[in-house]
């Protein structure tokens, strides 16, 4: 009886058809995506349509749980539950207006609660609660003034959130935690944004060990000396594929024994350096991990298993659908994503 209440409340929220790329504007996105905004003004001046050489660093940084080096994908969406109480995710610019990020962002910051149909038959779709910071490295709950200085905010609004249906038709429990928001507005490298490129299904994780399998977010870190246990920059942290414990078909397990994704970091991406380019390339989002507060105790009564992330390869056609985010050429089959499209008002 809930999933009904659940599909009919979804089905009166008006539908705002989402704007796809053109083709066009999908080939620029591959010829700069991952690129850092000082090489995109090569890549604009170049008048060849042929892959344009590396005339500068990539933005791939690998820095072992410290400070993270220049992420212009890097997005912190910012939900205010109440005067004193905000909720808080990662995501990742895909494209000059789509963000990838968690289901569970969209209706519930904490996946423990998702046994409760109530938390999902609320999605988030109030605009003036939501916060979309893009460009800066600054941290929004441990504020720096002399770090807002030197890379000042860019704020976005959101107009459409594309939720994958599986998340909430099965609970929350078999895999599907993975959303798509649509920004009101194209942001572009002049102003300091630059989309990550997108795995696709060719993209080989296991070949890749803890010195390059990288995930970023602003999440809590209960070792900070600090009172406010949230970070004023962005962090980093290199992690170590593991077999999950769990067989679902889109999920990506990594060990966590002394570094972790915290409450705060979920939606963040998990990157890996392209191919071809060695440009950053996101490959999952961050799903959920250990309650950072306990991990000792977890991991001495061996009852954590480690991180796990949605794999968005496995979703390749569903980004593909709703934001025209697609690799060129044919795309390997791949099972159909019933999708929810929630308008924000």
């Amino acid at each position: 009886m809930a999933l009904h209440v659940l599909l009919l409340l979804l089905a009166l929220v008006p539908l705002y058809e989402g704007r796809r790329l053109t083709d066009a504007e999908n080939r620029n996105r591959l010829r700069i995506c991952g690129t850092s905004p000082k090489l995109y003004e090569n890549i604009k001046s170049s008048s060849s349509e042929e892959e344009v050489e590396d005339n500068g660093s990539p933005q791939f940084k690998i820095v072992n749980g410290r400070n993270s080096g220049p992420r212009p994908y890097a997005v912190q969406l910012i939900y205010t539950l109440n005067e004193r109480e905000k909720d808080s995710c990662g995501g990742t610019m895909i494209s000059s207006r789509h963000v990838l990020t968690a289901a569970h962002c969209v209706y519930n910051g904490y996946l423990q609660y998702c046994e409760n149909q109530t938390d999902i038959m609320h999605p988030r779709t109030e605009s003036h609660k939501w916060e979309v910071v893009l460009r800066s490295r600054c941290g929004h709950r441990n504020v720096d003034k002399s770090c807002e200085a030197r890379e000042p905010k860019l704020f976005a609004k959101i107009k459409t959130i594309f939720v994958n249906r599986k998340f909430y038709d099965d609970r929350c429990r078999k895999g599907g935690d993975i959303a798509i928001f649509e920004l009101d507005r194209d942001f572009y490298p002049e102003e300091g944004v630059v989309p990550a490129c997108l795995g696709g299904i060719s993209s080989k994780v296991h070949e890749y060990n803890s010195h390059n399998l990288t995930v970023f977010g602003w999440g809590k870190d209960p070792n900070l000396k600090s009172s406010i246990k949230f970070p004023s920059f962005l962090q980093e942290v290199n992690l170590k594929l593991q077999e999950c414990s769990e067989k679902v078909p889109d999920f990506i397990c990594t060990e966590e024994i002394d570094k972790n994704v915290c409450r705060g970091d979920s939606g963040g991406g998990m990157m890996i350096p392209a191919d071809n380019t060695g440009y950053p390339t996101v490959i999952g989002t961050v799903s959920r991990g250990a309650v950072c507060e306990y991990m000792r105790l977890l991991l001495f009564s061996h009852r954590f298993s480690g991180g796990i992330f949605t794999d968005a390869r496995v979703y390749n056609r569903f980004i593909c659908n709703v934001t025209g985010v697609c690799p060129l050429g044919r795309m390997k089959k791949q099972q159909r994503t019933i999708y929810d499209e929630l308008a924000v008002v």
